[in-house]
């Protein structure tokens, strides 16, 4: 179990670094579906299944929108990333009781401490992520040119100029 709150720092840390690195609406939803492919076999996000795959697009989805609704600022991001291991850790507690899994009962009494610590671990992971990204992963030419090229061309860059 604590192997599994030390990895929420970790992903939230990553995830966050991604989703700065490409802030568009569904980037939340590309990162996490990659997340929870990587976890289908593991232990990371519950026992080993595919089920994980719709934990994470649900998961993505609701981080995306809480990005949307609550701006990409610091705030915005310490926020959204407790909203998202929220959706995350409810989605693995839901799944558990859906299929049946023998962890679901154990589990269900400890939910009062499991997720505000789990929410907790997705703001320090966040707030990592976040410095990451200000201090190091911005200064990465690549990272750089991409964010000037969005903020010439604006939030779209799929319109094409009229003939």
């Amino acid at each position: 179990m604590l192997g599994g709150l030390a990895n929420a720092v970790v992903t939230a840390a990553l995830l966050t670094i991604g989703a700065k690195g490409v802030p568009r609406f569904g980037s939340g939803v590309i990162l996490w579906f990659v997340v929870s492919v990587l976890a289908i076999p593991t232990l990371s996000m519950g026992p080993p299944g595919v089920y994980k795959v719709v934990i994470g697009l649900l998961g993505g989805l609701i981080w995306d929108l809480a990005l949307t609704i609550f701006g990409r600022s610091t705030i915005g991001y310490l926020v959204s990333g407790a909203i998202m291991m929220l959706a995350i850790m409810g989605g693995v507690v839901g799944a558990a009781v859906v299929l049946g899994l023998p962890a679901a009962d154990r589990l269900l009494p400890f939910l009062g401490v499991l997720i505000p610590l789990n929410m907790a671990l997705g703001l320090v992971g966040t707030f990592i992520g976040l410095r990451v990204f200000d201090r190091r992963v911005v200064q990465l030419g690549y990272v750089r040119r991409m964010h000037e090229s969005s903020q010439v061309n604006g939030p779209s860059n799929t319109e094409q100029p009229e003939p």
